[in-house]
């Protein structure tokens, strides 16, 4: 909001000008989002206010307010929003980006830290809870797979207790096929892999193999095939359900991201 006064008596040929504004409209600059077991959808935000001036006389500002960046969690439920927290990690240059959800039902992600919102210096994987209570945090890592100890491996190929301790090392992660084989890259070739104990989680693998050829839900596994002969080909919302993974990996794969160092 802008109020403007031109008292009069000044002396001058249009009188002096002093300009107040109250606020600046803040924009959402990245959402990151996976599903929320059953319930709906975990949401990681991030919204930033650009810089204006509060008090401006005759076009010299006299009260500069710097550019804010806030960051926050929410979570869906059905077609409503169930829960809307705001986070404040030491440090934090980037949104909380959720990546996978554990055994327990909290969730594992991302955040960049840094001097300055937009300036990162390191990525850290932190464990949290809906309200964006931090569990733990690992610097220079990031969730790859939750486990049914309700531990979690990172990306280094560290494995995580449910504390977030490391209690060993495994191999580098090779990246898993539609069809559920694994391969490495430079030259691509494939390999064998034992897939370690999965939570019992909509979302225990990074980018969630339900979009390929296996969902995994709590107590059971079903295949692609399985999932298909289920559903009638009438059946646009079971489709667009099933679907709906595999959508949401494509765009988090594509999103804007700062280069790691």
């Amino acid at each position: 909001m802008q109020d403007y006064n031109y008292p009069s008596g000044c002396g001058c040929a249009y009188g002096s000008e002093s300009k107040a504004t109250t606020g600046a409209v803040p924009g959402l600059q990245q959402v990151s989002i996976i599903t929320n077991a059953d319930q709906g959808t975990m949401l990681g935000w991030e919204a930033d206010a650009p810089a204006y001036c509060a008090s401006e006389t005759n076009a010299v500002c006299n009260t500069q307010v710097p550019a804010t960046s806030t960051f926050g969690l929410a979570t869906t439920s059905g077609s409503s929003l169930a829960s809307s927290a705001t986070v404040n990690i030491p440090g934090q240059a980037t949104l909380l980006s959720p990546q996978l959800q554990t055994q327990d039902g909290s969730f594992v992600g991302e955040v960049g830290v840094g001097p300055a919102p937009g300036t990162v210096t390191q990525y850290n994987m932190v464990a949290f809870d809906s309200s964006g209570n931090t569990k733990w945090s690992v610097p220079n890592d990031y969730p790859q797979i939750a486990t049914a100890d309700g531990g979690v491996i990172g990306y280094s190929g560290v494995t995580y207790d449910a504390n977030g301790n490391a209690t060993g090392q495994l191999g580098s992660l090779p990246t898993q096929s539609w069809t559920g084989n694994a391969y490495t890259d430079g030259p691509v070739q494939q390999v064998a892999f034992a897939l370690p104990n999965l939570a019992a989680s909509f979302w225990a693998i990074f980018g969630n193999l339900s979009f390929a050829s296996l969902a995994w839900i709590p107590g059971t596994a079903i295949t692609r095939r399985n999932a298909e002969a289920a559903k009638s080909h009438n059946s646009t919302t079971g489709w667009n359900m099933r679907d709906l993974p595999r959508r949401i990996h494509g765009l988090q794969r594509h999103r804007p991201r700062p280069q790691r160092a």
